[in-house]
């Protein structure tokens, strides 16, 4: 009889819980658990059931992570845990702390509490120690709990992800229409005194990071590793925002700088669509050349970007 590590889709028993399953990346993974051949996925989540997962095979169970009650429920009766939960700005009743700290401890302690040993965390590229975005260093507090536990755990650090549905990706459409401000050009935060200079960014499907963490639950050789994950294709910001409106709505867009500096100073106004933390990441180069990635799955991405 196999481990618990060692159960795959190919035991009809399995059962896997998808925390943050109604998100962006938790949609794409819970489906593709199913095509993989997963017959049993528990999507949790705080609000009601998405009718885009609405699927044979799929339980949905309402649950408050930050509780650690509630994640012992949650997870009642599961095998593996894929834990996506996350979030990109704090509010009055989710904090970076909570979302990523606490909601993170609450599942490592449920998870010891049924006895469930593999979970496959979802991080974010860019996490590491001394980091001056917030976000990062919530982040890697968690990384930290997870390493620190006794659990068979893979960690996944996702870069830039666009996709159908995606926030980001939503925004990017409504830039290349010129239907939402900045209206007349495509903005990225860029460093020197005028922004001119804007990062290196390889993004990467949503597909794709929703199959690395299929792979990984199905491969015991991604116990312990720690995976960053960025698309094939490098590009600078101006490029990217310029090659996104050509390719999909076939219009030439202006892709503009604004400093990184003024951009940092609005962050803390009330009202716009981007904080200080979201700024800082923005400048900073979000690509990886992973080498465990490589060994692993060397032949990984399904197709590129565009």
């Amino acid at each position: 009889m196999p481990t618990q590590s060692q159960m795959t889709a190919a035991d009809e028993s399995t059962t896997v819980a998808v925390t943050g399953a109604t998100g962006f990346v938790g949609r794409a993974v819970v489906h593709q658990l199913l095509a993989a051949g997963y017959r049993h996925v528990v999507a949790i989540a705080r609000k009601a059931p998405a009718p885009a997962l609405a699927a044979d095979g799929v339980i949905f169970r309402a649950a408050d992570l930050g509780n650690s009650t509630d994640a012992c429920t949650a997870l009642a009766d599961c095998h593996m845990v894929i834990h996506l939960i996350g979030i990109i700005r704090p509010t009055a009743r989710q904090s970076f702390q909570k979302a990523h700290v606490t909601v993170t401890e609450n599942t490592i302690f449920a998870m010891r509490k049924l006895g469930i040993r593999r979970l496959v965390h979802m991080s974010a590229l860019g996490t590491r120690a001394g980091t001056a975005s917030t976000y990062h260093q919530t982040k890697w507090a968690a990384e930290q709990r997870i390493l620190q536990s006794d659990l068979d755990a893979t960690i996944i650090r996702p870069g830039l992800i666009i996709g159908e549905g995606g926030e980001f990706t939503q925004m990017l459409d409504a830039w290349s229409r010129g239907s939402i401000p900045p209206f007349l050009f495509m903005p990225y935060f860029g460093r020197g005194l005028l922004g001119q200079t804007g990062a290196n960014i390889a993004p990467v499907r949503v597909e794709d990071v929703a199959r690395l963490f299929q792979w990984c639950l199905d491969r015991p050789v991604s116990i312990g590793k720690i995976y960053e994950l960025s698309g094939p294709r490098q590009f600078t910001w101006p490029e990217f925002l310029r090659l996104y409106a050509v390719t999909h709505h076939g219009r030439r867009r202006i892709a503009q700088g604004i400093p990184g500096w003024l951009g940092k100073i609005l962050g803390h106004l009330p009202g716009l669509p981007f904080t200080t933390d979201q700024v800082v990441m923005a400048m900073e180069n979000s690509t990886t050349d992973d080498a465990n990635l490589k060994t692993d799955m060397p032949d990984f991405f399904s197709r590129d970007v565009f």
